[in-house]
């Protein structure tokens, strides 16, 4: 674990500097979230700077210039997309990033037990330490959370921007339920530190958790520099729709045929084109070479910073904030 006390010291003499990078497409009644969230780091004494992504890729320009402006922080105010493109604008220059989850899954808040309550959130950023995790690589762009090809990129593929922003999580239901009726004949070969293997869906990722509280990669490992991958077989209808009730239910490891795999190089590939997703976005087509990405400090999940309350406040001088408020 990093020490980032220089945060903590520099509340003191001046004020620590954040940049919040937002997704408005992430839903306009979070901005509620959002201006909560502000509020809270404002109150410990952090001063905040707001930018509001334009557009796709924005987000990792932005995130890439800030690096170089003497922020001590950057925050991805979003869900998982939003914070893969953080990731991707700040990774090896040196800069803490952190998420405040205002996005559609959130599996890395999920997986990395980032508090949801507005104070709870602010506490950690201001008083916590930041952590180093390892990204993932998949043929030149990091993830945070998996990568994968088969079902899941094909309901990724499809879903609707416009009717995921109505619905949220529902979309994704409605895309991947056209998914099941036509991935039979997905055949993929997955290549793990030079052993072959079969699959019909295959995912790749840094985080146990999936799609939201699932978890369907159990040997993943933020922390670690190793990649989790599960493969599953090559299936007819009804297995599939059998193997997606388990994991379902948090019963994956029933699922007939399924593989818990570790390693260092995931290539995957398969005949007809397919596409493959990053971080709940369509990302390229097969093949796809996956390896460890680099370690990058994190902002939001020391735990340790949720017993430095009243006593951390006083001794900063630190305004209090009198209502508990959500995020979300």
């Amino acid at each position: 674990m990093s020490d980032i006390s220089h945060f903590h010291e520099k509340a003191r003499h001046e004020r620590a500097r954040l940049l919040i990078i937002h997704n408005p497409v992430a839903g306009s009644r979070r901005q509620r979230g959002l201006a909560k969230a502000r509020a809270a780091l404002q109150a410990l004494g952090v001063e905040v700077t707001d930018y509001t992504s334009l557009c796709a890729g924005d987000a990792e320009r932005r995130a890439r210039v800030a690096a170089t402006e003497g922020f001590d922080g950057i925050i991805a105010a979003g869900g998982d997309g939003t914070l893969n493109e953080v990731a991707n604008g700040v990774a090896g220059r040196g800069v803490a990033i952190g998420l405040l989850p205002l996005g559609t899954a959130n599996v890395f808040a999920i997986e990395a037990g980032i508090p949801i309550e507005a104070q709870d959130w602010a506490r950690r950023i201001a008083y916590g330490r930041a952590v180093p995790i390892h990204l993932g690589a998949a043929d030149g762009r990091y993830f945070v959370a998996m990568v994968s090809a088969g079902f899941d990129a094909r309901a990724v593929a499809n879903v609707d921007k416009r009717v995921k922003r109505l619905f949220g999580k529902a979309a994704y239901g409605l895309s991947g339920l056209a998914a099941l009726l036509t991935t039979g004949g997905d055949r993929l070969r997955v290549t793990i530190d030079g052993t072959a293997h079969e699959a019909g869906w295959a995912i790749v990722a840094k985080t146990r958790a999936y799609a939201g509280p699932f978890e369907l990669v159990p040997t993943a490992d933020l922390k670690a520099s190793t990649l989790g991958v599960t493969l599953f077989p090559v299936a007819g209808f009804l297995s599939r729709l059998l193997a997606l009730l388990l994991a379902g239910m948090g019963r994956v490891r029933a699922v007939p045929g399924v593989r818990f795999l570790t390693g260092h190089e995931v290539r995957i590939e398969s005949r007809q084109e397919m596409a493959a997703q990053m971080d709940g976005d369509q990302h390229a087509f097969l093949p796809m070479t996956v390896t460890p990405g680099l370690p990058i400090d994190f902002l939001g999940i020391d735990s340790a910073a949720d017993g430095r309350d009243m006593a951390e406040k006083d001794r900063y001088s630190v305004a209090n904030v009198s209502e508990k408020t959500h995020v979300n």
